[in-house]
């Protein structure tokens, strides 16, 4: 069972019946991959909390909710058994830059960039120094299939 967590709905985080995943990435002038990977999950037979900081009704101009949003995305980043990352070809991100320096060594980290993605080449040199354990991925599909085979390694067969 999936069940997905986006703002301003506050963390429903049950350690002992479901692992969690955060899909961090672009939002702002990107395509909703954030849907395509909610479905690529689904396809899968684990119980899963996905934590999605895109929001539907988002307003960039509205400095409360910019910081009811940053806030959300801070605390339910330390929560999470996993930190996926996707970064888009179609702009350069620099929140999820400046998160992914942030979080480049948790223990549970995936990465994946599109190979046009334009700062491809310094999330890959960065992660090498910092946390040698993550490979970026090519693509959204790979970068899921990624997280959930670290969630059936690392946490399933503790009866998660």
């Amino acid at each position: 069972m999936i069940k997905v967590i986006s703002p301003p709905t506050h963390c429903d985080y049950d350690i002992d019946t479901h692992a969690s995943v955060f899909l961090a990435g672009g939002i702002t002038n990107c395509p909703d991959w954030q849907s395509k990977a909610i479905d690529l999950f689904s396809k899968s037979s684990f119980n899963l909390h996905l934590y999605n900081p895109r929001r539907s009704d988002f307003d960039v101009s509205n400095k409360n909710m910019t910081k009811e949003q940053i806030k959300w995305e801070h605390e339910h980043l330390q929560l999470v058994d996993v930190i996926m990352f996707w970064f888009c070809e179609e702009t350069i991100q620099p929140i999820t830059l400046f998160e992914l320096g942030k979080y480049c060594r948790h223990e549970h980290l995936i990465v994946g960039a599109h190979p046009n993605y334009s700062r491809r080449l310094d999330i890959v040199e960065q992660l090498k120094l910092v946390n040698e354990t993550v490979s970026v991925k090519d693509s959204l599909e790979e970068t899921v299939f990624e997280a959930l085979y670290t969630i059936k390694t690392k946490f399933y067969y503790e009866g998660i």
